[in-house]
């Protein structure tokens, strides 16, 4: 039992060493853009590195590039029509669910913390739309301020909410 122990305990302690190295190389590769995306609320180190490694090079969205990102992230809607028969829009969750996680948990961070967010938020609550609904609407939102942050190099620039 003794000698099993051993075992486990520097198994931990190899693990928590890969797990410190995996996080320095992230962090000297998120350092390049980190002001830019965590000037966004709701975006933290941890997410917005998660953010960069599922988006790569953002120029491969060139040509409407916002709304490929989107789509990239699995936000877009999903249509579901034939002839007059209207269905329900539902979001499509067909790109990358770890870049669609990790928007919708910082769409969520902003829509309760951030004005500009929570604006966006609750215009869709009083217009009667579902909870979940209205924050897809944030994360559409933030993934297009994304966008915009990595393409033009600089910081979010909160706009005045009326």
């Amino acid at each position: 039992l003794s000698l099993q122990l051993k075992f486990m305990i520097e198994n931990i302690q190899f693990l928590q060493d890969q797990l410190k190295a995996v996080e320095d190389k992230m962090a000297a590769l998120f350092n390049k853009q980190k002001t830019q995306l965590t000037s966004i609320p709701g975006i933290a180190e941890v997410t917005g590195a998660t953010i960069l490694s599922e988006i790569g090079n953002i120029r491969n969205f060139t040509e409407d590039g916002a709304k490929k990102l989107v789509a990239f992230a699995g936000l877009d809607a999903k249509v579901k029509e034939s002839g007059a028969f209207k269905g329900k829009r539902k979001m499509s969750k067909r790109g990358s669910r770890y870049l669609r996680r990790a928007i919708m948990q910082s769409s969520l961070v902003a829509a309760t913390r951030d004005p500009f967010f929570k604006s966006i938020y609750e215009k869709h609550i009083s217009k009667g739309k579902p909870r979940v609904v209205a924050l897809s609407h944030v994360a559409n939102k933030m993934t297009h301020v994304i966008y915009s942050v990595l393409k033009n190099n600089e910081p979010f620039f909160r706009p005045e909410v009326v």
